[in-house]
């Protein structure tokens, strides 16, 4: 008995820590495969199935899901803000993701990020995840600057609200509701 509770844990634990997106010089990658700007979620089900699963998880995590959530026939937009997602600095991230569904199959894409840091004399800077080379005198930095990390807070908090978003997504499309 104890064996099977210690295996339970364990894969519960592995699963919590899965790292599915990562901050790299390159921008916003999938750990799958670094170059394809999507993952692809293997389900049983019928196109409206998947959308519906997928909806009724996003409608549950958004206070007001109709200001967010775009939906068609076989995609499902989120237009959604994370305030003040990490300190150090404090930025607030615009993100765009969108969900495609095939027959059996659904696609996320890579959220695109629009990150502003609100400065205290009032305006905004930039962040960016990735700049050639540093930006002196501008309203724009980058958490990677010429391949070296500039600011591992924010690297850390991107990743961990992204990771989180979807595993509970994907743990969201796999659970299965016999109601």
């Amino acid at each position: 008995m104890f064996k099977h509770i210690y295996l339970l844990l364990l894969f519960f634990v592995s699963t919590i820590s899965a790292q599915i997106i990562e901050v790299t010089p390159k921008g916003l990658v999938f750990t799958e495969d670094a170059n394809a700007p999507y993952i692809v979620i293997q389900e049983k089900g019928t196109v409206q199935e998947l959308n519906n699963k997928v909806l009724s998880y996003l409608n549950g995590i958004y206070k007001n899901p109709k200001l967010v959530i775009t939906t068609s026939d076989n995609q499902i937009v989120v237009n959604a803000v994370a305030n003040k997602l990490f300190k150090d600095p404090a930025v607030n991230v615009n993100y765009n993701l969108k969900i495609d569904f095939k027959e059996n199959k659904i696609r996320i894409n890579i959220p695109l990020l629009d990150m502003t840091h609100p400065l205290n004399g009032g305006g905004t800077r930039r962040l960016h995840l990735s700049l050639p080379k540093r930006q002196l005198f501008t309203d724009q930095y980058g958490i990677w600057e010429k391949d070296k990390l500039r600011f591992p807070k924010a690297k850390s908090g991107i990743e961990e609200y992204f990771n989180s978003y979807f595993l509970n997504l994907i743990n969201a499309i796999n659970a299965e509701d016999d109601w």
